[in-house]
């Protein structure tokens, strides 16, 4: 099959038994995510992935502020790639220009996004029209309505305890 013709795969094709991550970390780790500190990122890709059920062949795509990559390269090292934008949402947005809903849907069944953030709501509805199965993880009291309501399933994580507390 040529380059070309990757676009037109039929609904066989073995993107039935692939997965996508679309994590925006700094939204899971919480009030201490300015600071960086590579346990609460550890920690917080940690407990997404095992409330996601991420295995190794997963795709992921992982959102964050252009001061916290290296350390958000630590953690993820060669699973995925790693998108960012500074400012207010500046992560989010990256993240979004990064996910096409019918690119996605061309090769995955199954969507996890790593967020609460309402900002994710149209691109999860979008993926949920296109017959893909969409599950949010999410902190507790920190999901949108709106993307609560684009899930399929919604999945909540313990609160992500700061390494100043720990």
């Amino acid at each position: 099959m040529g380059a070309d013709e990757n676009h037109d795969l039929p609904a066989t094709w073995e993107r039935r038994k692939r997965s996508l991550h679309i994590v925006d970390i700094e939204n899971l780790v919480g009030d201490t995510h300015q600071a960086g500190d590579r346990y609460d990122f550890e920690h917080a890709l940690a407990s997404y992935a095992a409330a996601a059920t991420m295995r190794p062949q997963d795709q992921v795509l992982l959102g964050c502020h252009p001061g916290l990559i290296f350390t958000a390269q630590k953690i993820l090292g060669s699973r995925g790639r790693i998108f960012t934008g500074a400012g207010a949402d500046g992560a989010d947005l990256a993240l979004l220009r990064a996910s096409d809903a019918q690119f996605i849907a061309n090769r995955y069944h199954l969507v996890t996004i790593g967020s609460g953030d309402h900002i994710f709501a149209p691109l999860a509805t979008e993926l949920r029209e296109l017959g893909i199965k969409l599950t949010v993880v999410a902190r507790s009291r920190r999901l949108s309505g709106e993307l609560a309501d684009a899930a399929d399933q919604v999945i909540y994580l313990d609160p992500v305890v700061s390494s100043e507390a720990a």
